[in-house]
């Protein structure tokens, strides 16, 4: 049966890929500086390219799939399923001072005004929540109902 499911994977997967690159979500200063890019979700496909599906097994045979990061890092050793948490959930912290002078000194070699105002005593990088935007839009859910139903008929006939 999850031989069957390959398509809606497949279909899942190109569907997380475009809500991460045209899902409209918004930026912000400190994490476009800490990047050094404008690119909200991904700086390379190497990210999305990470994203795996895992067949969950019930007593019964297969019981659903889970989409996510299950492995990978970045090329400065953040992990993949990290990443993937802070970019959905968001984060906010206190920065350190050799995290600000890190972000001052990369905003400014990247052209970045100077800042005005007070400096913040939280950063926060929002939530994107782009897997469950996928994941519960109507079309997503009926696909998935039609090839799970698709599967069952075909590997009931099998056994027939």
């Amino acid at each position: 049966m999850s031989q069957q499911l390959i398509g809606f994977i497949a279909h899942a997967k190109s569907q997380v890929r475009k809500q991460m690159t045209e899902g409209g979500y918004p930026g912000n200063n400190i994490q476009r500086y800490i990047k050094g890019s404008d690119q909200v979700l991904f700086d390379t496909g190497k990210f999305m390219d990470a994203l795996k599906a895992h067949y969950l097994k019930g007593e019964a045979g297969l019981a659903g799939v889970d989409f996510g990061w299950f492995g990978g890092a970045t090329s400065r050793g953040l992990s993949y399923p990290k990443l993937a948490s802070v970019l959905m959930y968001g984060r906010s912290w206190a920065p350190t001072q050799k995290e600000r002078r890190a972000v001052a000194i990369k905003a400014r070699l990247g052209g970045a005004p100077a800042p005005e105002g007070d400096s913040l005593s939280q950063w926060t990088i929002p939530p994107r929540p782009f897997l469950s935007d996928v994941f519960m839009r109507k079309d997503i859910l009926e696909r998935f109902v039609t090839d799970v139903v698709k599967a069952v008929a075909l590997s009931l006939g099998e056994l027939k």
